[in-house]
């Protein structure tokens, strides 16, 4: 006898969603179900007297799980799983991760100069007078002097520097390219000096870095033309306290933060 309510709780045995077969007594004398598919999704498992299904009441009856039911909910499990194994298979991959920015290990980190010059000053006016026995100021260097020759600096001399506490001389190609060539710097002579040596620099003076990479003097070598060489002294208020071997930078800007007044005498060197 079997009859309709209204939605009542389930009672189950078979797995969710899967249908019921009716009939008669399908348990053997041991209590166990004899139905393959019902075994097998629950062996061992009594099936209760009354069975209630989708409001459904089965009374004096015990069904089993539907054969046709069981296999077609293991199919469709595994069509579901196929479909997302297909779906996680074609999925494009995302882009690459950036890879970390490129460092260049065997370049040391920029370090500052820990030099710090004065502000600069205005521009002085020229009252220093510099002289050289070799050549006229605006007249060419001797070849000697150059790159063609020994190489060793014109000698050179100056006046008007009384009163100054220090001495700077500069040497510069004013036509070479990228704003022109230093080719000697020496600051924080005496300032009771009145000329330059290379082989007998005084105590206290120091010679900055040239555009050649090193201190001293380099000779004159132009690639082409005719270059002018501006050998520059001033009268400084002070040391500059620019160390050996400091930087062009560092060099003029200690010079321009002590200067009160300049001088040169200009040479030219022809390729």
């Amino acid at each position: 006898m079997s009859g309709r309510r209204g939605a009542s709780r389930e009672t189950r045995d078979c797995p969710p969603g899967v249908g019921l077969r009716g009939g008669g007594a399908l348990r053997g004398r041991n209590g166990r179900v004899r139905d393959g598919a019902a075994a097998l999704v629950n062996p061992g498992r009594p099936f209760p007297v009354r069975e209630t299904y989708v409001g459904v009441d089965w009374i004096g009856s015990r069904p089993s799980c539907d054969d046709a039911a069981v296999k077609l909910g293991a199919a469709l499990v595994i069509a579901g799983t196929l479909a997302l194994s297909l779906t996680a298979c074609n999925k494009s991959p995302g882009p690459a991760p950036a890879p970390p920015p490129a460092t260049d290990q065997g370049q040391p980190e920029f370090s500052p100069s820990p030099y710090k010059a004065p502000p600069p000053k205005a521009n002085p006016n020229k009252t220093v007078t510099v002289k050289s026995t070799a050549f006229a100021d605006g007249k060419p260097i001797p070849e000697q002097f150059t790159c063609k020759g020994d190489g060793d600096p014109p000698p050179l001399t100056w006046s008007g520097t009384a009163g100054a506490k220090a001495v700077a001389v500069v040497v510069k190609d004013t036509d070479a390219p990228n704003g022109g060539f230093v080719h000697w710097i020496v600051v924080d002579l005496p300032g009771n000096a009145t000329a330059l040596e290379i082989d007998n620099l005084p105590e206290g003076a120091q010679e900055a870095l040239n555009s050649d990479g090193g201190t001293g003097w380099t000779p004159p070598c132009p690639p082409s033309g005719i270059h002018h060489y501006h050998f520059t002294v001033y009268a400084l208020d002070g040391p500059t306290g620019v160390p050996d071997s400091g930087s062009i930078d560092d060099a003029m800007a200690g010079i321009k933060g002590h200067y009160t007044g300049y001088g040169e005498v200009v040479g030219t060197v022809a390729a």
